[in-house]
């Protein structure tokens, strides 16, 4: 298995969290530079509730990369962790 390093999570992190930002700040804009946005079309002339839903989703994302950066496994529940062909066997405690 291959193990990501840590600063390449948390600058992809930052990323995605920097993009949902700015889907929330043009969430914010006025309703001048939205009507003007809309005659533009493309990823401009969605409506501002688009925006903001999107931009939220984007900044949840960006915090779940960092909170499995830093061990959390959102998959344990349903695919639990087990030692793969070749791996060494369990360590048995000496109590």
């Amino acid at each position: 298995m291959v193990k990501v390093p840590f600063w390449l999570t948390l600058a992809v992190a930052l990323a995605v969290a920097s993009w949902g930002g700015y889907r929330i700040a043009l969430a914010m804009r006025s309703k001048a530079a939205q009507h003007a946005a809309q005659t533009r079309g493309g990823l401009f002339g969605q409506s501002r509730r688009r925006h903001a839903l999107l931009g939220t989703i984007y900044l949840l994302l960006a915090a779940m990369l960092v909170a499995s950066s830093l061990g959390w496994s959102p998959l344990t529940p349903w695919f639990p962790a087990t030692p793969g062909e070749g791996s060494a066997p369990p360590v048995k405690s000496s109590k």
